[in-house]
C-alpha cells in the first residue's frame, strides 16, 4: 500500500471580515496527493463575482463587506472543498 497525505480543509476567519481557506496535511493510506486546486479557487471567485458576495482578494483568501455575506459564503463553500 501507498502511504499519501491528505489535506483536511478549513475555512479561517481573518481581521476584516477575511476568509482564508487553510490545508492542514495528515497521513493517510491508499489516497493519492491533492491540494489546494487554481480550478477551484476560480469557481469560488466566480460564484463571488455572479451573486455579489464577496470578493476574492489573494490566492486563498475572499473579503467580505457585511458579516451576512460570510454566513452565506460559509454555507455554500465549507462543505465542497
Amino acid at each position: 500500500m501507498t502511504e499519501a497525505i491528505l489535506p483536511e480543509f478549513e475555512w479561517v476567519r481573518k481581521p476584516g471580515k477575511k476568509l482564508v481557506l487553510l490545508a492542514q496535511y495528515r497521513q493517510q493510506e491508499d489516497f493519492l496527493h491533492y491540494g489546494l486546486r487554481p480550478d477551484l479557487f476560480d469557481s469560488i471567485g466566480l460564484w463571488c463575482s455572479d451573486t455579489g458576495c464577496g470578493r476574492r482578494t489573494a490566492y486563498n483568501e475572499f473579503t467580505f463587506r457585511e458579516e451576512k455575506q460570510i454566513t452565506l459564503f460559509l454555507l455554500k463553500w465549507s462543505g465542497r472543498v
